[in-house]
């Protein structure tokens, strides 16, 4: 990653910089809404947020961390906004644990279970919700999920907490447990 000092970076530079993190912009964005085109949909805003607020980036600082607050912030106003918040973390898998080709049950179960776990992600709080996707869905570590969200590492373990404890009354609740 560059982050030079100096002069403010030349359009191309910025370009440049955008062009190298895009891809996984775009993935982040596409865990966070589950749809192909509000994935880019998020992406482009979040590419404007970046043109338009240059001037509050710390270049002394690593780009990524900046552009998932970005990111993330623009993704809470849109659930904010329009109550959506599909959480597909959960990835399709092409086969089962033992190496053999899953049956149509196998794939009914997994299904119901990632089904359960969306909706039961899905109905968190913005602030829980978000914690746990870059977590769990991008495998950010503590410390980059305060970096990325602006919040003290210490807000982002009690967030995990509370979001657990809720995800794991929730799914007993709806598995009879």
């Amino acid at each position: 990653m560059c982050t030079p000092s100096g002069p403010p970076p030349t359009p191309d530079w910025l370009v440049e910089l955008i062009r190298q993190h895009l891809d996984r912009l775009y993935a982040f964005c596409r865990r966070l809404v589950w749809d192909e085109h509000r994935a880019e949909d998020l992406a482009g805003d979040v590419i404007v947020l970046v043109l338009r607020k240059w001037s509050n980036y710390d270049r002394g600082r690593p780009f990524w961390p900046w552009l998932w607050r970005l990111a993330v912030r623009r993704w809470q106003t849109e659930c904010r906004r329009h109550r959506v918040g599909e959480q597909p973390f959960l990835e399709d898998a092409d086969s089962d644990r033992e190496g053999r080709e899953p049956d149509a049950l196998d794939d009914l179960v997994r299904r119901e279970d990632r089904d359960r776990v969306r909706a039961a992600v899905d109905a968190l709080p913005d602030h829980l919700r978000g914690v746990v996707l870059l977590r769990y869905a991008d495998g950010l570590d503590c410390p980059d999920i305060a970096d990325a969200l602006g919040v003290p590492v210490g807000t982002v373990y009690r967030r995990l907490y509370d979001a657990k404890q809720r995800l794991a009354g929730d799914l007993g609740q709806l598995s009879g447990g």
